[in-house]
């Protein structure tokens, strides 16, 4: 088909039908020709230490779940977060992140957003406000192409366990309408969140609540140490 209808939720609870760009099959894809230009300078030359630096690409904790188009976007208010729950095998440093917009308000759509990270803290556990947050807005357009962003604050990571959300904080101008954040099928939706920040609440609300029923299209690109096997 040349497009799938989106049951488009916004923070109000109101729904609408449109049609997006059926696109997000890049989500589980091959990641060679998205990632191409942001990794180019990665290395895997060995060190004195038999150490070596690689480019590990982040897509949740089983990356190897192939998984199509969902039919439901989320949109958020301005100074809300879609969050995906991720984990990288190796400390590193994050350095891009990747993202699947959709046009859900209008036929082409411009928004300004900032990356947030939620790193846990020495007992293990995922902090309610970002560890790390951009200060930085980067322009992003919908349409169901992979947008790859180079993060503009150094982000080290331990193995294990980390949130990464991306912040609306409004459209690209008063005539724009912002895109929405693409999930897939896959059904899994225990590592999928909304970050709402409200005094006295707990800021995090499962996105299967409204309907959301698989992972945000959201990648991480991690550079970090792996040592040689002897």
């Amino acid at each position: 088909p040349d497009g799938i209808v989106l049951d488009t939720t916004g923070a109000d609870g109101a729904s609408t039908d449109t049609i997006s760009v059926d696109a997000v099959d890049a989500v589980a894809s091959d990641t060679e020709d998205a990632t191409e230009d942001a990794t180019e300078d990665a290395t895997e030359d060995a060190t004195e230490d038999d150490v070596e630096t690689e480019t590990v690409l982040i897509l949740l904790k089983d990356d190897s779940v192939e998984a199509g188009a969902g039919d439901t976007f989320f949109l958020l208010n301005e100074g809300e977060a879609w969050v995906a729950e991720l984990s990288t095998p190796v400390d590193g440093q994050l350095k891009f992140v990747e993202v699947f917009f959709a046009d859900v308000s209008a036929p082409k759509s411009c928004g300004r957003f900032r990356l947030a990270v939620w790193a846990p803290d020495e007992n293990g556990l995922l902090p309610d406000a970002p560890t790390y947050v951009e200060t930085e807005e980067h322009l992003l357009i919908g349409g169901g192409d992979g947008q790859t962003i180079p993060l503009s604050i150094e982000v080290d990571l331990p193995a294990g366990t980390f949130r990464l959300g991306v912040i609306h904080d409004g459209p690209c101008s008063e005539e724009d309408f912002s895109p929405a954040l693409m999930s897939d099928d896959s059904g899994v939706v225990d590592m999928t969140w909304l970050w709402i920040p409200v005094d006295g609440t707990p800021p995090w609300v499962p996105a299967s609540v409204f309907g959301v029923d698989g992972r945000w299209a959201i990648r991480g690109i991690l550079e970090g140490e792996k040592v040689s096997e002897p």
